[in-house]
C-alpha cells in the first residue's frame, strides 16, 4: 500500500509515516480510542516515494490483564477518492460547458434580433426614400447641425449639385445662404431636439 518491505517497517513509529495534518489529529485520535475503546475515519500517510495516500483505518483497543494494544486495520481508498473528484470535475466541466453554450445561444439570439431589426430599419427608410423621390420635392436631410445627411434626387435636379457633393456639406453656410432660408432653418433649429435629424424642403 505504501510501497516499503516489512524490514523497512519494523520498528517504525507510524506517526513518522503520517503527514503534517494527520500527525496534528493524532492526540485527538488516541483519547478517542482510549475513551470509546474504537476509532474510525480517514488518516493520511505517505508511502516510500513521497505520495500521499488516504487511508479508511477502524481500530480496536484490546486490554488484557498484562498489556494493552491497538488491532489496526485499513483501506487504501486513494484511487476511489481521485475518480470521485474527476467524476466532480467532470461533472462541474459539463455544467460550466452547458452555461456557455446557452450563453452562447442567447447572445446569437439577440445578435439575429437585432439584425432583424435593423434589417426592418432600413427597409422602412427605403420605402420612405421611395415615396419622397417619386413626389418630386426638393427635400434635404440634415442633422442637428445642419450638415447634410442625404439630399434627394430633385433637389440634387434643382440645384444642380450631385449627392456626392452634397453630403457633409453645412447647408446653412454653403448652401442656402439668403437671408430667407437662413431664417427659416433657424427656426426650424429652434423646434427640434439637439440630435434629431431634420427634413427642409424648398
Amino acid at each position: 500500500m505504501i510501497g516499503y518491505t516489512p524490514e523497512e517497517l519494523a520498528g517504525t513509529n507510524f506517526k513518522d509515516l503520517m503527514t503534517v495534518e494527520t500527525k496534528a489529529l493524532f492526540d485527538k485520535y488516541l483519547k478517542e480510542i482510549c475513551l470509546e475503546k474504537s476509532a474510525m475515519g480517514e488518516l493520511h500517510v505517505l508511502s516510500k516515494n513521497a505520495e500521499e495516500r488516504t487511508w479508511l483505518y477502524h481500530n480496536y483497543l484490546h486490554e488484557e490483564a498484562t498489556e494493552t494494544y491497538v488491532i489496526a486495520s485499513a483501506q487504501d481508498i486513494t484511487d476511489r477518492i481521485r475518480a470521485e473528484k474527476e467524476m466532480l470535475n467532470s461533472k462541474r466541466l459539463t455544467e460550466e460547458s452547458e452555461k456557455i453554450k446557452e450563453l452562447v445561444n442567447d447572445l446569437n439570439r439577440q445578435k439575429h434580433e437585432l439584425e432583424e431589426s435593423r434589417e426592418e430599419v432600413k427597409l422602412s427608410e427605403e420605402k420612405f426614400k421611395r415615396i419622397i423621390e417619386n413626389m418630386q420635392l426638393g427635400l434635404l436631410e440634415m442633422d442637428a447641425d445642419n450638415i447634410i445627411i442625404h439630399p434627394y434626387e430633385r433637389f440634387c435636379e434643382m440645384t444642380g449639385y450631385t449627392q456626392k457633393e452634397l453630403v457633409g456639406k453645412n447647408a446653412l453656410d454653403e448652401i442656402f445662404t439668403g437671408k430667407m432660408y437662413k431664417s427659416k432653418l433657424s427656426l426650424q433649429n429652434v423646434k427640434k431636439l439637439k440630435g434629431d435629424k431634420s427634413v427642409f424642403e424648398i
